[in-house]
């Protein structure tokens, strides 16, 4: 998978997409990695940077880590951060694996019905896999009865 260095993305929970076709997303949350329904927000768009390292695009510099207790956290950018290998998976282009370069029989994962984000060895299903998409490409939208309704642009 190409990504540019210069785009947001976010980072969709494939696991909650198939299951109950919601739009859930990786999200920064008081320091925590959480995985949230879509409302457009910074805390939900994410830089892959070419050393590896996924920085949230909220207002605080924070970046994805691992640590060893299989932990996912965000870190500032003061503290050191993981470098994470992107693994395609499944058939489709932006199904992907987050793999901490430190440990890479793990990977990211936050399995439905959970919104807790940690680090588990893959298993089998989509637990462990996420959509990386480009966040121009959606906007955010209200229907008539108030529930939100993402759009592909």
């Amino acid at each position: 998978m190409l990504l540019d260095t210069r785009l947001d993305y976010l980072i969709v929970s494939a696991d909650w997409f198939e299951t109950t076709n919601t739009f859930r997303v990786l999200a920064s949350r008081h320091g925590n990695a959480v995985v949230e329904t879509y409302s457009g927000t910074d805390p939900q768009r994410w830089k892959i940077l070419p050393s590896g390292k996924i920085k949230n695009a909220g207002t605080e510099e924070t970046y994805l880590s691992y640590d060893p207790n299989r932990v996912v956290r965000l870190h500032t950018a003061t503290t050191p951060t993981t470098e994470w290998f992107i693994q395609d998976v499944g058939d489709f282009h932006a199904k992907t694996r987050l793999i901490p370069t430190t440990d890479t029989s793990v990977c990211v994962r936050c399995p439905y019905p959970s919104l807790f984000v940690d680090c588990e060895e893959p298993g089998i299903g989509n637990a462990s896999s996420w959509y990386i998409v480009d966040a121009k490409k959606f906007q955010v939208h209200l229907d008539s009865g108030g529930d939100l309704d993402v759009r592909m642009m």
